[in-house]
């Protein structure tokens, strides 16, 4: 008498672990690795080969450092920048009253051949200090020169105001790159730290699925992994 026999794994399949339970979001990945670095600072017992828990413990204390380091000095960073786009506003209209003080003295087929004098260029059709900010600082000083040297320093849009601006400017332009330069070294280190952090975290979950796999999803939970969905 045949027999049928249904062949049946006796090893259960695993759980689907596509979801990610490494959160995406700076404050929420910081607010994680907090969480685990505390859970594992009282649980002795487990061990990495690569990476211990006081190391893992500085990593996640550097990153919370670094992260706001660079939120705080990328706060005043809009009113630089809108500090900046004011003062090249004063700057172009000032421009276009220095071109019609050109006109006036040496007539318009003339002024134009004077614009170099003046650090004026011509971009996209229009005649103007450089847009470049670099640019710029550099073609102040001509403009200043020539001003005085065609004798036009006492003129609304004279020496006085040029050397203000060009004060106003430079300072601007210094404050914005240098918050920029801070902000870009900042965020190198915090990703550097992250990405460390981020390692350990992956590591650290895969030794909760070798080490329990049946009660994974409370040991996750313990370890502060399915607190919520990121």
């Amino acid at each position: 008498m045949e027999t049928n026999v249904t062949t049946t794994n006796s090893i259960a399949k695993p759980k689907n672990k596509s979801r990610s339970n490494i959160p995406n979001t700076d404050a929420d990945f910081l607010a994680l690795a907090k969480i685990v670095a505390d859970k594992w600072k009282t649980t002795p017992n487990f061990k990495l080969s690569w990476i211990d828990e006081p190391t893992f413990k500085t990593l996640v204390d550097n990153y919370a450092t670094n992260l706001g380091n660079r939120l705080s000095a990328g706060s005043g960073r809009s009113t630089q920048t809108q500090t900046l786009a004011q003062t090249n506003k004063q700057i172009d209209e000032a421009v276009e009253s220095v071109k019609a003080y050109l006109i006036k003295k040496f007539k318009k087929q003339n002024a134009t051949a004077r614009y170099t004098n003046y650090g004026i260029v011509k971009e996209n059709g229009n005649y103007r200090l450089p847009k470049d900010n670099e640019k710029r600082l550099t073609a102040l000083p001509l403009m200043a020169a020539a001003i005085v040297a065609d004798g036009f320093g006492t003129e609304e849009y004279g020496t006085s105001f040029w050397k203000g601006i060009t004060t106003r400017f430079t300072a601007a332009l210094k404050d914005t790159t240098d918050t920029a330069r801070n902000i870009s070294s900042k965020a190198a280190i915090k990703t550097t730290d992250r990405e460390k952090i981020h390692k350990a975290l992956i590591a650290i979950t895969h030794l909760i699925y070798a080490n329990d796999p049946d009660t994974s999803d409370q040991k996750l939970r313990e370890w502060g992994f399915l607190k919520q969905n990121f």
